[in-house]
């Protein structure tokens, strides 16, 4: 990166490089900001620039702020399970809980093999309603790796006090 800025020193590819680099590598989210500004120059109403400031922005605990960038990045890329995701997260951390499920469901709509948008429904229905049954069904319909299902529902059981069956799950959890 150092290198193609060295030769191009407004090349928008090597700040974004560099923005996710200082983001992930450091945590440094000013420094982050700073390159998406200057890849943003050459990269206007970038998806990959909105939801990278939305997540460092929800990082810093701006969560009003985070909102716009990435509701953007979903109107430009309306295709991304990840970003639609990310909006209900977002939502969700601001007790916005209704229009979390919806970008929730969006989300599971565009990509239904994916496990984490239906824990992150179960895990909203838990905070907003305290409904552990509507949370158990969105376990059950999760495709994949039953293992997930057991230690979510471990923590459901737990919720509703069902100590038995908490036992009993965390007996099978720990044999596989």
């Amino acid at each position: 990166m150092d290198k193609a800025l060295e030769i191009q020193p407004e090349l928008p590819d090597a700040h974004l490089a560099f923005a996710y680099y200082y983001y992930w590598g450091y945590r440094d989210y000013e420094r982050a900001l700073e390159e998406l500004a200057i890849a943003e120059r050459g990269f206007p109403s970038d998806s990959r620039i909105l939801s990278l400031t939305g997540a460092i922005w929800r990082r810093q605990g701006k969560f009003e702020a985070a909102v716009d960038p990435w509701e953007r990045a979903l109107e430009l890329s309306p295709q991304d399970a990840r970003v639609a995701l990310n909006v209900g997260i977002t939502y969700r951390f601001l007790r916005k809980y209704e229009e979390a499920n919806r970008y929730y469901d969006l989300s599971i709509s565009l990509a239904p093999d994916q496990q984490v948008a239906y824990l992150e429904k179960a895990n909203n229905y838990i905070s907003w309603l305290g409904d552990t049954k509507r949370a158990r069904d969105v376990l059950e319909r999760m495709p994949g790796n039953r293992r997930d299902v057991q230690e979510e529902s471990f923590e459901l059981w737990r919720l509703e006090r069902n100590y038995q069956a908490t036992a009993r799950s965390n007996r099978r959890i720990r044999s596989t």
